[in-house]
């Protein structure tokens, strides 16, 4: 089976939606799919267009919690790749929240890309990154 992308887009507001980031989001995914031999799944709906990160709400009432319960659910494959805009799109909660929510994800096996900087997000790619003051 190929390893599926799957494209996550939030807005905190209906206002912000009026540009072309929606597009511009979708437009990524299906390129980094195309570009990386997977497949783009659309099956499940990943937009949470207002509401808010920086409450929980995206994963508390959104899509994000869906695709969370998915992949708890293993219906998300492990070696699934999420891309989102930024990080600061999955959440704005506290640092202590925030890396918790990525660090879940990714122990589910799933890779985090993000569309702004095209930085990869996984175990290989962390396991590199040692918390440690004389580094």
């Amino acid at each position: 089976m190929k390893n599926l992308v799957y494209s996550y887009i939030r807005f905190s507001t209906p206002e912000q939606s009026k540009g072309h980031s929606l597009q511009r989001q979708l437009e990524y995914a299906q390129h980094y799919a195309a570009t990386h031999g997977l497949t783009l799944d659309d099956s499940l709906s990943m937009r949470d267009e207002g509401l808010s990160a920086y409450h929980q709400t995206n994963i508390k009432k959104g899509a994000l919690g869906a695709f969370l319960k998915a992949v708890e659910d293993e219906l998300i494959p492990s070696g699934s790749v999420l891309i989102v805009e930024a990080l600061y799109r999955l959440s704005r909660a506290e640092p202590i929240q925030s890396q918790a929510l990525l660090s879940q994800i990714i122990n589910a096996g799933i890779t985090v890309v993000t569309a702004s900087d095209n930085k990869v997000y996984n175990r290989e790619t962390l396991k590199s990154k040692v918390m440690c003051q004389s580094c």
